[in-house]
């Protein structure tokens, strides 16, 4: 006889049952579990690489979709916001890139990790930050990550600032952010390269 295939639920159905065990931690059916214990009952290994990919799939439009620009400093006697100007060829990233790292490493913090390179790739556009002396904070492609995983996250768990469920929804959001953090501590070859290609010649 033949194996039977093996049922693989999606990514949606997972976060349906993570919902469901967030209901039950709530209404304290789910009493067994500690809340120190809440991320890993919430976001199964096999849930967070389904997570994994579809952050994956959300970085790659955020690619697609997006000018890369580099922050460049402005003299200016009382503001420090600089400006963002296009990468002028596919080169300069990957070569902008290794400087800045380069520098922090010379200070004594080394990151080489997604996080850094999204950190330092900006779009043309900007945020008040009603602070003297830096007046503008230009978005960054990590800006565009978190919020595209922030809006999913708090579409899929609602986390409601209900005083009775506070801690449980506290630590359910701080596993959620646990996941994007790991997602960012991968390398960043492959995004490097898919980025290069939507630099303007």
């Amino acid at each position: 006889m033949g194996n039977s295939p093996v049922q693989t639920s999606t990514l949606e159905e997972d976060m349906k049952i993570a919902m469901q065990r967030l209901q039950e931690l709530r209404s304290g059916r789910s009493t067994s579990i500690r809340l120190d214990e809440v991320e890993i009952f919430l976001f199964p290994k096999e849930s967070k690489e389904k997570i994994f990919n579809f952050l994956k799939a959300g970085l790659e439009k955020i690619i697609e979709n997006n000018t890369p620009h580099k922050w460049v400093p402005v003299e200016h006697p009382f503001d420090s916001s600089g400006e963002v100007r296009p990468f002028s060829k596919p080169e300069e990233i990957e070569k902008e890139i290794k400087m800045l790292l380069k520098e922090k490493n010379q200070c004594g913090w080394f990151e080489d990790n997604l996080e850094f390179l999204l950190s330092h790739i900006h779009i043309k556009q900007s945020v008040p930050t009603y602070q003297p002396g830096c007046g503008l904070r230009w978005i960054s492609y990590f800006d565009l990550l978190w919020d595209f995983f922030n809006d999913w996250i708090n579409e899929k768990f609602g986390f409601f600032q209900d005083e009775e469920w506070e801690e449980i929804d506290e630590k359910a959001e701080i596993g959620a952010q646990a996941i994007f953090q790991d997602f960012l501590k991968q390398d960043y070859s492959y995004f490097l390269k898919q980025i290069k290609k939507t630099a303007k010649l």
